[in-house]
């Protein structure tokens, strides 16, 4: 049987657990949307290098993640920054944009021909 400190003690340990796993959570959901238009750049930059790299090994599932983060991209974080965006920076946005879609096409092209 616990003592009446024990149980306190395990209480309170309990919530610190809690606020841990909170403070954990939110920090994930607030990293994976940028916070200005310079990590907006950045973070995009990085998705479509990465991209490069690696798209030769992209599978269905990759694509479809690919897809929903460049969803993202190109609508609510575009969205949040638009206003702040210079030109050059605009230029740069819709180069990323269109890298993204030749990828799909150069992924759609090869998959359509080793079906013949």
């Amino acid at each position: 049987m616990l003592h009446m400190t024990d149980k306190n003690k395990y209480k309170q340990m309990k919530r610190y657990v809690s606020i841990f796993f909170i403070l954990i959570f939110l920090n994930l959901v607030s990293s994976c949307s940028p916070t200005s238009k310079e990590s907006y750049i950045e973070n995009y930059k990085q998705f479509i290098d990465n991209l490069s790299s690696n798209n030769n090994d992209y599978t269905e599932a990759d694509w479809k993640r690919a897809d929903k983060k460049m969803i993202k991209f190109t609508g609510e974080w575009y969205i949040k920054f638009e206003d702040e965006f210079t030109l050059q920076e605009q230029i740069v946005i819709k180069k990323y944009e269109v890298q993204y879609n030749l990828y799909k096409v150069k992924k759609s092209s090869i998959d359509f021909l080793e079906q013949l």
